[in-house]
């Protein structure tokens, strides 16, 4: 799940701040469900593809690749319910990471692609010079905390850029370019979740077969040394 999906469970489980947990359940075997009972939710927030609750520690939820959420009813199998938080309403979380923190997770909101605080300038100085692809950069959570693979492959492609470009040979003002369509590209994919429509038809890449702006085949390869699936226009993204 990437940022702006997780920003969106953030907002709707807000509803609950102030509330005590009645009950927690569920099958992870890495929480003390008993430390969870009692608490009072203080509050929910997202950083990149991470949800947190403070409860006086902090939960933490991770969604993975195929993680879910429900609030207020069962929508997948009960095996399959990681955390239970029973409160006025009972918020689910399906096959992900929960773990629990003694202290406030220590964030930079500077580079959270969703965040008021982001500074494309902080994300620059981080990311020039670096000699690796920047189709596997995207995917830094340290650097772009937030993005994903669909996130990824349309601001490239909307910036122009192959994902086998090297960072260290792309020009300062196409990168900084980049960047602006990351955090374009993450305010689309949220206001598309928020209001509950379809992302697909405002894609201009991820999952077409032929190219908006040439007309020709998008190529799809794994790529790079994360080998993740990409996307990517021959004619219209350049190899820096």
């Amino acid at each position: 799940m990437e940022g702006p999906g997780v920003k969106v469970i953030a907002e709707r489980l807000s509803i609950l701040e102030g509330e005590r947990v009645k009950r927690a359940w569920g099958n992870s075997r890495k929480l003390d469900f008993s430390l969870l009972q009692g608490r009072r939710i203080n509050r929910v927030f997202s950083f990149g593809k991470e949800l947190f609750l403070d409860l006086g520690v902090f939960l933490r939820v991770h969604f993975l690749m195929y993680g879910g959420f429900s609030l207020g009813r069962l929508t997948r199998s009960r095996d399959r319910v990681r955390l239970c938080l029973e409160a006025s309403k009972s918020a689910y979380f399906y096959s992900c990471s929960v773990r629990l923190l003694d202290s406030p997770p220590a964030r930079e909101w500077e580079l959270d692609i969703l965040s008021p605080e982001w500074k494309p300038e902080r994300v620059l100085r981080r990311i020039e010079g670096r000699e690796e692809l920047i189709g596997d950069l995207l995917l830094n959570q340290e650097v772009f905390p937030g993005a994903g693979n669909i996130i990824r492959l349309e601001a490239l492609f909307r910036a122009g850029v192959h994902p086998m470009s090297r960072v260290e040979k792309i020009p300062p003002a196409t990168l900084r370019s980049l960047l602006l369509q990351v955090r374009r590209v993450a305010h689309l994919f949220y206001r598309c979740r928020k209001a509950g429509s379809s992302l697909r038809p405002r894609l201009l890449i991820y999952n077409r077969s032929r190219c908006v702006r040439c007309g020709g085949k998008i190529s799809r390869q794994r790529l790079g040394e994360r080998r993740r699936i990409s996307h990517f226009c021959a004619n219209c993204q350049r190899i820096f």
